[in-house]
């Protein structure tokens, strides 16, 4: 009874010790009750001592007193008993406990001690505080103290470190997936991690490259795309036809290199174009600098097809297409980027299907392509 309530009190004494500072362990009370706790001892002198025995528990006297056994000559009890080391006489047995005895010495002794001091029990683990595993519990350091390395502890983010076990604030950059490959159909500007979705090989109607696929030229792994919606941004509707659009621009001007009207000529056109700085008549921005300015799917090379692309994106993605008009195109004129003559450039009816020529300060509707 008497050693569970020395437990109850040393192990409540440790928690309320524990809440105080959290580096407070068993050692730590360990090591307080060694030291509010030391053995009993003694200085003796040469000839007659008297001496008390202090500790709990019955001691044979030959054992007791073998640490100084060479300088006893004699000890007596209070009954008249005697223990002669020199004769190997042992009358008094065991000391007993609180009990009184004379002893003669050959010679003086410092420190004299019976009892052994508390004993604790061994506890292995970390005992440093500062460590990452750190056992309160534990009195003697095992080797196994893990140092606590700070750093970004959240994997969703580049600075993420695998050995942090603390969050220091570093994380900054978070991870985003995709196609890093510019090269890639589905390249994604936006992604700053590859998760090998790069896709180098596409079919006609497929979504990549940031549009729809219209053309595919004959290595296959290039061609064109167009936007996956038309022109709005600086539109203008000067006739009031209930819908916006564009001028072609560079009315009744020659624009040098712009007349060209095969697949793979949109980009030069477009550029010639620009290069004129072209302006309109009724307000607004022109169609090929509608085209400078857009930005979709990450991409921003876009440019107005040539008329030969226009006659094939309504014929394999607009009206015109036997799967149905996929590109969601309107019924009504867009613009080529292929000059006629200096009052008229070329444009597709897409309600219709036919080409024709008009006035460039007409409006009519942008769908920008890209090459991949």
């Amino acid at each position: 009874m008497k050693k569970f309530l020395l437990l109850f009190l040393v192990n409540s004494f440790f928690v309320y010790a524990q809440e105080q500072d959290a580096c407070y362990s068993v050692k730590e009370l360990y090591l307080e009750i060694e030291e509010q706790n030391p053995p009993l001892a003694i200085d003796l002198n040469e000839g007659w001592n008297m001496i008390g025995f202090p500790c709990r528990e019955p001691l044979d006297v030959e054992v007791a007193l073998s640490s100084i056994q060479v300088t006893v000559i004699i000890l007596k009890d209070n009954n008249g008993s005697v223990y002669l080391p020199e004769f190997g006489f042992n009358g008094i047995g065991n000391f007993t406990k609180l009990h009184g005895y004379q002893i003669k010495l050959n010679d003086s002794v410092v420190g004299f001690s019976f009892c052994s001091p508390i004993a604790l029990a061994d506890r292995y683990g970390c005992t440093d505080c500062e460590a990452l595993n750190f056992n309160q519990w534990a009195n003697i350091d095992d080797g196994t103290c893990i140092e606590i390395i700070q750093g970004c502890t959240d994997n969703s983010y580049f600075e993420y470190n695998p050995l942090a076990s603390e969050e220091d604030g570093s994380c900054l950059t978070e991870v985003y997936y995709g196609c890093t490959n510019p090269l890639a159909l589905n390249y994604n500007q936006n992604a700053n991690t590859d998760n090998g979705s790069c896709n180098y090989e596409v079919q006609i109607g497929d979504l990549a490259a940031g549009g729809i696929v219209f053309y595919i030229d004959e290595t296959g792994q290039h061609g064109l795309v167009a936007a996956l919606e038309g022109l709005t941004e600086g539109a203008t509707d000067p006739y009031e036809f209930g819908w916006n659009g564009y001028e072609w621009g560079c009315y009744q001007e020659d624009v040098l290199g712009a007349d060209q009207t095969s697949i793979s000529t949109g980009y030069g056109n477009t550029a010639d174009i620009l290069n004129q700085v072209c302006e309109t008549e009724n307000g607004g921005i022109t169609a090929s600098l509608g085209s400078l300015d857009f930005e979709s799917e990450g991409y921003s090379d876009w440019y107005i097809p040539s008329k030969d692309e226009l006659v094939e994106m309504y014929t394999i993605l607009g009206q015109g297409s036997e799967n149905g008009n996929i590109g969601g195109f309107d019924n009504y004129f867009y613009w080529s980027s292929s000059e006629y003559n200096a009052a008229n450039a070329w444009g597709v009816n897409f309600n219709y299907g036919f080409t024709f020529s008009t006035d460039k300060n007409l409006t009519g509707r942008v769908r920008v392509i890209r090459a991949f």
